[in-house]
């Protein structure tokens, strides 16, 4: 082969390199402006949950070579529920954690419990580092966006006495504050100093003196029907 022809083949290749490279860069730079349109249009919707199929619409509307994994990957979004559901990271509020469950659960066999339920009614002031949520399906520890949960698995028949209440317009499921109050003198060793402390909730949340005394009658030992019995006679 001569050394024009060489030379050809050598310039030849290196103008297939150059091109190569320049649209590399091209499709880069547009992904770059995809990602930030969508944090923009993001920005501008401003609510804590968005559906998949308004996020679909967007991204085919601003960014149609753009999938809905990269906005996780790239930490915009977060999945709530089966993929179909989205927490809006770039929401300017604060996204509780009982509206994040209140979102995840799609059926209302289940309930807010323990600590967390203690702490809402002003019965303790603990606080565990994951919400226990009982219900009818499953038991495992799950992360959900940024909110931890503990899952435990119960018989549709424990799912009595349970009061629906309101996160950031999203609706979830607690305990009552009669039951919470059974369950936390079940689970502590009652002292009579706390008496004052515990009578002052109960007329703060207008516990039903007479539904705790028959829940009471239902699933405690006599020891704390007795006990509940002696302190509500004095609140």
């Amino acid at each position: 082969m001569c050394i024009c022809c060489l030379k050809l083949c050598f310039s030849y290749y290196i103008i297939v390199i150059i091109l190569a490279r320049f649209r590399l860069i091209i499709f880069r730079m547009s992904k770059v402006n995809y990602h930030k349109k969508l944090e923009e249009k993001l920005r501008i919707y401003n609510q804590p949950f968005i559906e998949k199929s308004l996020l679909q619409k967007i991204i085919d509307k601003f960014a149609p070579n753009y999938k809905i994994y990269q906005l996780s990957s790239r930490g915009l979004i977060a999945p709530i529920r089966n993929w179909k559901l989205y927490l809006n990271k770039l929401y300017r509020g604060h996204v509780s954690r009982y509206a994040i469950l209140g979102k995840y659960m799609e059926w209302e066999k289940y309930m807010v419990w323990w600590l967390h339920t203690y702490n809402m009614y002003w019965y303790s002031t603990q606080l565990a580092d994951r919400i226990t949520v009982y219900n009818t399906k499953y038991s495992w520890k799950r992360e959900i966006a940024w909110a931890k949960f503990i899952f435990i698995k119960m018989r549709p028949s424990f799912f009595r006495w349970k009061i629906r209440k309101q996160s950031q317009k999203v609706f979830y499921y607690i305990m009552t504050p009669e039951r919470a109050l059974i369950q936390l003198l079940q689970e502590t060793n009652w002292k009579p100093e706390f008496e004052d402390d515990i009578c002052y909730q109960i007329e703060t949340w207008k516990v039903n003196k007479k539904d705790m005394i028959n829940l009471c009658k239902k699933y405690c030992s006599k020891n704390i029907q007795n006990l509940v019995s002696t302190f509500l006679k004095k609140c």
